[in-house]
C-alpha cells in the first residue's frame, strides 16, 4: 500500500510538473510571436498552437482548476494575437471571430485584465472601423476594474477612449480621457507584469501614451500640439520600427501642412 501511494505521488509530481512546463512553453512561443511581429508587422497567417487548453487532453493529462484557467488566459491571449494578425491584414471577419473566442477563454479563466485587454482590442477594431462612439464605450467598459493589477490595461483603454473621443470632435473628453491615461500609465510601473497581456505588445508604455496624444492632437485639428506631439513620438521610436517610423513621418508631413510648416529634408532626416 505504502508503494501504491508513493507512486501515485510520483505520478502527481510528474503530471503537476508537465502542467508547469507546459504553461511556461506556451507563454514562452506567444512572447516570441508578439516581439516579432511588433519589430516586423503581422506576419502572414495566424500564430501555431491556438487551442492550448487542448494539447493537454491529446496527452492524456487534462488540466483542472487554476492550471486551467492558467491555460485558459494563455489561449485568450493567442486568440486576441489572431485577432490583431486578421485586423493588420484586413480580414474584420476573422479578427471578429478570434475576438469572441479570445474574450470567451478570458471570461472562463477569470482573467479580468485579458478581459479588459481583449474588450480593448475590440474597441481599436472599431477605431479602424469608423465607429468611434462605440469604440469610446467599449474601451469605457474595459476600465471597470478598477484594482491596481489591471492599471496599464485600463491605461491602454483610456487612451483607446481618447481617441474615439477625438474622432468625435469631443475636445474635453479627449483630455480627461489623456490625463487619466497619464495618470495610469505612472501607476502600471509599480505593477508586477506576471501575466499582464500588454506586456509585450508594440511598445513601452509611455511611448504608446505619446503616439495616442500625437493622433488626437491631429484628431482634434490642434496642428501646432500634432506637429511637436509627432516630433516627440519619432524621437522616441524604437529604430528597428521601421514601418511605423513612415507611418509617423507621412503623419508627421500631414500635421506640417495642417500647420502651415515645411517638412524640409534636414527635419526628415532628424527624425530618422
Amino acid at each position: 500500500m505504502a508503494s501504491g501511494k508513493r507512486g501515485r505521488a510520483a505520478e502527481c509530481t510528474r503530471l503537476e510538473s508537465g502542467r508547469r512546463a507546459t504553461v511556461r512553453g506556451f507563454k514562452s512561443l506567444r512572447f516570441r510571436s508578439l516581439t516579432s511581429a511588433n519589430r516586423g508587422g503581422s506576419p502572414v497567417g495566424e500564430p501555431p498552437l491556438l487551442r492550448p487548453v487542448s494539447f493537454p487532453v491529446s496527452f492524456g493529462c487534462p488540466f483542472t482548476g487554476k492550471a486551467m484557467d492558467e491555460l485558459l488566459a494563455i489561449e485568450a491571449g493567442y486568440a486576441e494575437f489572431a485577432k490583431w494578425l486578421n485586423h493588420d491584414s484586413g480580414d474584420m471577419s476573422n479578427a471578429t471571430r478570434w475576438y469572441d473566442h479570445a474574450y470567451e477563454a478570458a471570461n472562463a479563466a477569470g482573467d479580468e485584465r485579458m478581459s479588459a485587454f481583449v474588450l480593448t482590442r475590440r474597441a481599436v477594431q472599431f477605431v479602424g472601423e469608423g465607429d468611434p462612439y462605440y469604440a469610446a464605450k467599449l474601451a469605457r467598459l474595459a476600465q471597470r476594474d478598477e484594482s491596481i493589477v489591471t492599471a496599464r490595461v485600463r491605461a491602454l483603454a483610456t487612451q483607446t477612449e481618447a481617441i474615439g473621443h477625438a474622432m468625435s470632435g469631443n475636445h474635453s473628453e479627449t483630455d480627461r480621457a489623456l490625463d487619466t491615461a497619464a495618470y495610469l500609465t505612472e501607476l502600471g510601473i509599480g505593477v508586477r507584469p506576471d501575466g499582464d497581456p500588454s506586456v509585450g505588445r508594440y511598445c513601452e508604455p509611455g511611448l504608446y501614451l505619446k503616439i495616442t496624444n500625437a493622433k488626437c492632437q491631429l484628431e482634434l485639428g490642434r496642428a501646432e500640439n500634432a506637429v511637436s506631439a509627432f516630433r516627440d513620438v519619432l524621437g522616441s521610436l524604437p529604430s528597428s520600427y521601421h514601418r511605423d517610423r513612415g507611418n509617423y513621418l507621412a503623419r508627421l508631413a500631414q500635421t506640417c501642412a495642417l500647420a502651415g510648416e515645411q517638412l524640409t529634408p534636414a527635419s526628415r532626416s532628424k527624425n530618422r
